[in-house]
Parts: structure tokens; sequence; C-alpha cells
């Protein structure tokens, strides 16, 4: 049973593992993912405002993200004074 499993398994899933990190976890894909399926379903609706929208939207992500990881180190250093 098991060795007709192993024939079953595509080459890529054998070298795969050995040649790349593994870097995401399911937790990551999941975010991505759902990040993906939201902001896709916006850009129907920002279109018609012109390209000037595309370039909002993008420093819009760009600060966002920067927020984040300000957020981020300012929890880490909370958690160091309060433990």
């Amino acid at each position: 049973m098991a060795q007709q499993a192993d024939e079953r398994v595509m080459i890529s899933e054998r070298i795969a593992p050995g040649m790349l990190p593994r870097v995401l976890n399911s937790t990551d894909m999941t975010i991505i993912f759902l990040a993906i399926v939201l902001f896709i379903v916006q850009a129907s609706v920002i279109q018609p405002a012109g390209p000037a929208a595309y370039v909002y939207w993008v420093l819009g992500f760009l600060l966002f993200q920067a927020a984040t990881m300000i957020l981020r180190e300012n929890a880490r250093a909370l958690y160091r004074l309060t433990s």
C-alpha cells in the first residue's frame, strides 16, 4: 500500500522539498490568499477613477506595511518592558 503511494508521487514533489527552503507556512499562505481575493475585487471598482487611483492604492498599501512594522516593533518593546 505504501509502495503504491510512493509510485503516485510526482517527481517535483520529491525534488522540491530538498531544493527549496520552506519559507511560508499555512498561515502566511492563507493571509496572502485572502489579501489577493479581497483586493482583486476592488480593481474593477477603482478602474473608472483613472491611473492616478492606482498610484494612491499602491501608496496606501506601502504606508499600511510601514505602519504594521512600526506597530510590531512597539509591541515587542512593550512586551520586553512588561515581562
